[in-house]
């Protein structure tokens, strides 16, 4: 998966950090700013969520590849389908051609008649599509919980854990929290 247009914000903003581990001011906003975009990713990657509204790309061997589904959930639109063609023009697929199928949180992608075009040999399939939630307040009230559970963790344990360090590990509450909303592809 390639991201063509990033989110434009996070599903839990710095206040919400801070107000988390009841900091006054925004002296330490730049660190922060990691953690949270840290705690976002490893949630976004735990739950093969993407949490925010942005564009992205997939790119498969085959049409048929498109059958299975897509890497991450939620997907709210395909934008276009291209292709190598077997003469070596790019092609786009008309959206009359295909249609977006849900399985529960899935989505695959299916040709509503007839059969594929050919592909060069070699040549791959993109599919560009919108994905993400809404806005952050659609997002699961409890992976933002989870977000900012783990942001607050970096911020207090700065240390790699482990027995010489002293540090603790990521509270089991955290994976209680993300299980629910893992998606599991084949």
């Amino acid at each position: 998966m390639r991201i063509i247009t990033p989110p434009a914000a996070t599903p839990v903003t710095l206040e919400e950090v801070r107000a988390q581990l009841r900091l006054d001011g925004n002296e330490e906003d730049a660190l922060l700013a990691g953690y949270l975009d840290a705690a976002v990713e490893h949630v976004q990657t735990m739950t093969s969520q993407l949490l925010m509204p942005q564009t992205v790309a997939f790119e498969f061997d085959s049409f048929e590849d498109m059958a299975r589904p897509l890497p991450c959930a939620p997907i709210r639109a395909i934008q276009s389908i291209s292709y190598e063609a077997a003469d070596g023009s790019t092609q786009t697929i008309e959206p009359s051609e295909y249609r977006l199928r849900e399985r529960g949180r899935l989505a695959l992608i299916a040709r509503r008649s007839g059969c594929w075009p050919q592909l060069a040999p070699g040549a791959v399939v993109t599919v560009t599509a919108e994905a993400g939630y809404e806005d952050a307040e659609a997002v699961p009230v409890t992976l933002r919980q989870a977000i900012l559970f783990l942001a607050a963790h970096f911020y207090e344990t700065r240390t790699p854990v482990g027995a010489a360090s002293g540090s603790a590990e990521l509270p089991l509450t955290f994976r209680h929290l993300v299980e629910p909303h893992r998606l599991w592809l084949i």
